[in-house]
């Protein structure tokens, strides 16, 4: 476990002795292309960027481990609560965290997909309800992008809204200023 202590559940590798990282695919070519004994890692922690070195493990002659289980995507199910004329999009309720930290996530590139809905467990006595579906990654089914990730939802723009909502009707908004208590 060579990065035990040093790297962080929920730190961000941006960079390997001194190359820019961006996703898992080029963190993993640097690695597999490894010729020193020792890796500088560089890792955005909150707001701070910070460098740790590192002992890479040499598994076989030419392949080394850093001992990082390492996540660069996220997937769910979830519902659009509202659309603009503008085809953007808002998916209240909360945004998408880590499984494990429990974290908000970065979102970069996220992309939306039509699902088929197989099952919905409404909530009930205080428990949360569900919904079961299946998605098929492929570029037929994207239906558009994620450009916010907050703590109250996702929100981006759709490119394909045909199917999704043929059989409804557009329902005008009130200004936060026209509500009234009662």
């Amino acid at each position: 476990e060579p990065a035990k202590h040093l790297v962080k559940e929920g730190d961000y590798i941006v960079g390997v002795n001194e190359q820019p990282v961006s996703n898992k695919k080029e963190l993993l070519e640097i690695v597999k292309h490894l010729t020193k004994e020792e890796v500088i890692l560089k890792v955005r922690r909150s707001k701070e960027v910070i460098e740790v070195k590192i002992r890479p493990v040499k598994v076989t002659e030419k392949e080394y481990k850093l001992g990082i289980w390492i996540r660069d995507n996220a997937q769910g199910l979830g519902t659009i609560t509202f659309l603009t004329g503008n085809s953007e999009f808002g998916a209240l309720g909360h945004g998408i965290h880590d499984t494990d930290t429990n974290t908000l996530m970065e979102i970069k590139d996220g992309r939306v997909y039509e699902t088929s809905i197989r099952s919905i467990q409404k909530g009930a006595g205080g428990e949360p309800g569900g919904i079961e579906g299946i998605i098929v990654y492929n570029r037929y089914n994207v239906l558009g992008t994620i450009d916010k990730n907050t703590d109250c939802g996702i929100f981006g723009t759709l490119e394909r809204t045909d199917n999704l909502f043929r059989n409804t009707e557009p329902v005008g908004i009130m200004a936060t200023d026209e509500i009234k208590k009662g």
